[in-house]
């Protein structure tokens, strides 16, 4: 977080950290209070196929997840969490946040080697207002021949139901690169 602040003193970076769900709950209306929308937001939690280890004491699947992240209208969703990049999850989040443009998420355990690798993709979000090809394959690349991390760009395009078994496809192939 304080890198990001100090990197880029014109942007809003703001920090949730929570333990329990009764303090998420508080920080997550500070910060729908202390803004209007988040372009885009980081998550970092434990998780799995099924959804995310927001507190100590709370599991959400990923519908609870979204209904938590709808009224900040994220176009963009980094998720620093095992699995969560797995296709099922990632097209729920989707199908509940209409604001929703990109997920990058590993579909696999993801290490805090290899979720360094997801600060490129911030940065230049941050700096250009688009994550471009190059940098991508660039964080994917060095990730996964670094430390055999998988990082995931999805897209809405990618939920529609032509490409459900390509998305299938992608995250069971993942688990083979772990």
């Amino acid at each position: 977080h304080g890198e990001l602040s100090s990197g880029y003193p014109n942007k809003t970076v703001t920090l949730a950290a929570t333990d329990t769900r009764e303090e998420l709950t508080r920080r997550l209306a500070e910060v729908r209070t202390a803004h209007e929308r988040y372009r885009a937001i980081v998550l970092v939690a434990h998780s799995n196929a099924n959804g995310l280890q927001m507190t100590d004491d709370d599991f959400c699947i990923w519908t609870t997840l979204a209904s938590w992240l709808s009224a900040l209208a994220p176009e963009h969703l980094f998720l620093v969490a095992c699995d969560a990049g797995q296709f099922t999850g990632v097209c729920t989040l989707f199908k509940h946040l209409p604001s929703l443009r990109k997920v990058y998420a590993s579909p696999v355990p993801i290490s805090p080697a290899q979720a360094q690798h997801l600060t490129l993709l911030i940065r230049q979000l941050i700096t250009d207002r688009r994550v471009d090809e190059t940098t991508l394959r660039l964080a994917q690349g060095i990730s996964f021949l670094a430390h055999r991390g998988v990082l995931f760009r999805w897209t809405r395009a990618d939920c529609q139901a032509r490409n459900e078994l390509r998305g299938h496809a992608q995250t069971i192939a993942a688990q083979f690169l772990k």
